[in-house]
């Protein structure tokens, strides 16, 4: 189970200000991970709270940011927290002080830990081999490399669309100033919008802006294209007739691989009558977002520039 935890500091009107990390949110992972930054910063909580919050959240601090638009983030304060987290840190940054509480209403410290003028801190949570170059900023964290097999699926698509080779825009145009996905394959350099609300099947190129052709009728003529990709990525993938993208799973008692196997329980989800065994269809992308979808997923299946 994920060990989830709000990351804060107190504010002058006596309240407080947290944010989300959604992964390894137990003492002897990020707490050892917040104390190591902060001695790494001389005792100082401060740089590390505008490291934590030069984002809205976290998946996993400080190598797995959530983008800034990401809709469903919010800053926490007491008037709209839930308990649905394990821990919670909560930096006094005047006092150069790390409170470690548990979940719970009463916010009773099980840690209260001190750093001193030398930067070290008065309790130690664990080991943590974490370095300054680990608090790099942000927007490094949302590049990413293809591994080669869906590199050489995605970069062949491009090449076939007539993309030259450099940075190319998806759906919106690339500007060094705007915040976005980056997604290398091969020589292309892929730039995502982070929001979701635009979701434009084209791509911009310098300032020219084309729209993608339709998914269906491109792929079917080519099949090798298509079955690179679905084996790049993992999935069984079909676009029907009528443009949409379906996923197939197989059904089983235990799921060993998520991107190719359900549960029973996802599959009574559908509403369609199976065995064990079965294959079942899923619709996941209509058909003026199936260009999205799948740059999406080569995006979510590829490794950070120094990190998987």
């Amino acid at each position: 189970m994920s060990t989830h935890a709000l990351v804060g500091h107190t504010t002058e009107d006596g309240a407080w200000r947290a944010l989300w990390v959604h992964l390894d949110g137990a003492p002897g992972d990020l707490g050892a991970r917040l104390v190591r930054a902060v001695e790494l910063h001389g005792g100082d909580p401060a740089p590390v709270i505008e490291h934590l919050f030069s984002t809205i959240g976290w998946s996993a601090w400080p190598g797995d940011p959530h983008h800034p638009l990401d809709p469903d983030d919010v800053v926490f304060t007491p008037a709209n927290v839930f308990y649905d987290f394990h821990w919670f840190y909560l930096f006094d940054v005047a006092a150069r002080r790390l409170d470690v509480i548990p979940a719970g209403p009463d916010m009773t410290p099980q840690h209260r830990i001190h750093f001193g003028a030398d930067g070290k801190p008065d309790v130690v949570l664990g080991a943590s081999p974490l370095t300054l170059a680990d608090l790099k900023p942000v927007w490094e964290s949302w590049r990413r490399r293809a591994p080669a097999p869906i590199a050489a699926a995605f970069g062949g698509v491009l090449a076939d669309l007539g993309v030259p080779e450099g940075p190319v825009g998806f759906g919106e145009q690339a500007r060094p100033d705007h915040l976005m996905r980056e997604l290398e394959l091969g020589r292309h350099l892929v730039q995502l919008e982070a929001g979701s609300f635009r979701r434009k099947e084209e791509l911009v190129v310098g300032a020219t802006t084309t729209p993608l052709p339709p998914a269906a009728d491109w792929f079917e003529t080519r099949i090798p294209r298509w079955e690179a990709i679905c084996k790049a990525l993992g999935m069984d993938l079909e676009v029907v007739d009528s443009g949409e993208l379906f996923r197939f799973r197989r059904v089983v008692e235990n799921v060993v691989d998520a991107r190719r196997e359900m549960t029973v329980a996802e599959a009574q989800s559908l509403g369609a009558e199976f065995d064990l065994g079965d294959e079942m269809g899923q619709v996941v992308a209509r058909a003026h977002l199936v260009w999205r979808w799948l740059f999406d997923q080569a995006w979510a299946r590829s490794e950070g520039s120094d990190r998987s």
